[in-house]
């Protein structure tokens, strides 16, 4: 019988090889892996090099002022400060070359900061990302070996990393870095003074004391202090607490007794912001005298409304009552206290009642000199949530904001003088002065306001230049500047943001001292009004709409 073919393909297949089993590839040599790991940290090591390289190439262009801090050059330094914050090259050398060169370009910043202070608030953003990047990469304990090696050393170079060490060494709370930066703010260089007393503010040493008390002192024939020196020790002794048997808190005390005398609504206002950290015996009896005098003045005709606030807001605030600016009110309570027939500070029952919130939406400024900066964007033109035209498009924002407005300047009376300003993509002035609260000069800014339709963008920053007649340069003249509070109103995020708020109030209202207050209808923002009214100790108040 014939063979059968399967048959025979089995017994030919059985005595074929059999197939090695696909298996999964095992691990490379450890020679192999090696190179492999080395190859891979090479290129690592070279791509941080070449960042290094090219941040060190944009700090010494920046140095030498070979071009601007501008947002392209922003942008390429944040991009090369974040590659290299998290670059995990294996270089030995790489952490300390990091730190002098992130040190080099900070003290670029502060420099040109110092040198150039129309354009300090760009300068200022450079010098907070750098900062940010060695926060992140300082290696430990580098922060004494610079204080030592760089900050005290005759040999620690240039002053400008000097102060740029002064800078970082500004949260270090140490005795020994208190007396470094003591004894730096002794160096010829301003820039390095100046550092180091910002890293001074609200240290507790009485050498820190005495040091801002000389800052408040004319030097020199001239009568006049430096509005940058007044600011740095307002800002140290308005939050730092002084013993009442420390020298420094009897010259303070003295020195704000004669400023709240002053015929200058600003400097009685900065005695006021200066006296906080004193206790009530060295402080209160002058107050109530200055409150005493301020009303004279007032009876006379001078406005005094916002100093006379002021004065009575810091009483209130250390007595827990609420009675007023009559000084004769405090003078029986403080009489009281001496003979201790009554508390120093009341229950919240006896605290008395506050005054009214009716006003511009809610807002009613303690002050007889205001100026009110209004947003004229197209966005106003949108109908009012609010009031009395609930939702309908015949009653806009813009509407609102008018009737809002006459009904605040007939609660403040003729007394009180005022000016307009609207912002869009510019800004304009109404009268450019101020005028009383009289009811044709009401209805002479109604009219105006009816007269400029919303359009355009929202251009805060530029309607509170105008509102502080500043130049076009950015200077402050304060002979033509006449009011001292702005009440602005804006409905929604502005076209700079808010990065210029803390350069402005430090650098420039700092000297203006103007009360902000902001209305902000709708929900949208950036922290614009936010920042200026709690930065300069005003109220800021949401609308729906």
């Amino acid at each position: 019988m014939a063979s059968s073919p399967i048959i025979l393909l089995v017994l030919c297949a059985g005595l074929l090889p059999a197939t090695p089993r696909a298996t999964a590839p095992g691990p490379l040599p450890e020679p192999v892996q090696s190179q492999v790991r080395r190859g891979s940290s090479s290129r690592l090591i070279r791509s941080t090099r070449q960042d290094l390289k090219s941040l060190q190439h944009e700090e010494k262009r920046l140095r030498t002022s070979r071009v601007s801090f501008d947002q392209e050059r922003r942008s390429q330094i944040a991009q090369l400060l974040d590659r290299l914050t998290r670059s995990q090259s294996s270089d030995p050398d790489f952490p300390r070359e990091l730190e002098s060169t992130l040190l080099s370009l900070l003290g670029t910043a502060l420099d040109q900061g110092d040198r150039k202070p129309e354009a300090r608030e760009r300068w200022d953003l450079l010098a907070q990302m750098v900062q940010d990047a060695m926060g992140q990469t300082l290696l430990p304990g580098a922060l004494d070996r610079l204080r030592e090696e760089v900050l005290m050393s005759e040999r620690g170079g240039p002053s400008a990393l000097r102060a740029a060490v002064a800078r970082l060494l500004a949260e270090d709370r140490t005795a020994r870095t208190t007396m470094a930066l003591l004894a730096s703010h002794r160096a010829s260089s301003e820039l390095l003074a100046n550092t180091c007393l910002d890293s001074l503010v609200g240290r507790r040493e009485e050498p820190v004391h005495a040091l801002f008390m000389r800052e408040l002192e004319p030097r020199g024939k001239t009568p006049l202090v430096d509005p940058r020196k007044l600011a740095r020790a307002e800002q140290h002794f308005s939050v730092v607490p002084l013993a009442e048997d420390s020298p420094s808190a009897a010259k303070l005390a003295d020195w704000i007794a004669g400023r709240l005398m002053s015929q200058s609504w600003r400097a009685a206002c900065r005695a006021v912001a200066l006296c906080r950290g004193l206790a009530d015996e060295a402080v209160v009896p002058a107050l109530i005298e200055a409150l005493g005098l301020w009303q004279g003045r007032a009876d006379s005709g001078v406005p005094v409304r916002r100093t006379m606030h002021e004065i009575s807001e810091e009483l209130k605030d250390r007595s827990g009552r609420n009675i007023g600016t009559d000084p004769r009110r405090w003078q029986v309570w403080w009489r009281g206290v001496q003979n201790g027939t009554v508390s120093r500070r009341a229950s919240p029952s006896q605290g008395g009642a506050e005054t009214t919130t009716a006003g511009f939406f809610g807002i009613r400024p303690a002050s007889d000199r205001i100026v009110f900066v209004i947003d004229n964007s197209g966005s106003m033109d949108a109908a009012f949530l609010g009031g009395t035209g609930t939702g309908t498009t015949s009653h806009t924002r813009y509407k609102e904001a008018i009737e809002q407005l006459e009904g605040c300047l007939k609660l403040l009376g003729p007394k009180t003088r005022f000016d307009l300003v609207l912002f869009s993509s510019g800004s304009k002035s109404w009268k450019k002065r101020l005028v009383p609260a009289t009811n044709s000069y009401i209805q002479g800014a109604k009219a105006w306001l009816r007269n400029h339709a919303p359009s355009g963008g929202t251009g805060l920053r530029q309607g509170v230049k105008e509102a502080l007649r500043m130049n076009t340069r950015g200077n402050l003249d304060l002979e033509r500047l006449e009011a001292d509070t702005v009440v602005i109103l804006c409905d929604g995020g502005t076209d700079t943001g808010s990065a210029w708020v803390e350069p402005f109030l430090r650098d420039i209202n700092s000297e203006a001292r103007l009360l902000f207050h902001a209305v902000r209808i709708g929900g949208a923002g950036d922290g614009t009004l936010q920042a200026l009214a709690l930065g300069s100790g005003g109220r800021c108040v949401d609308v729906d709409g």
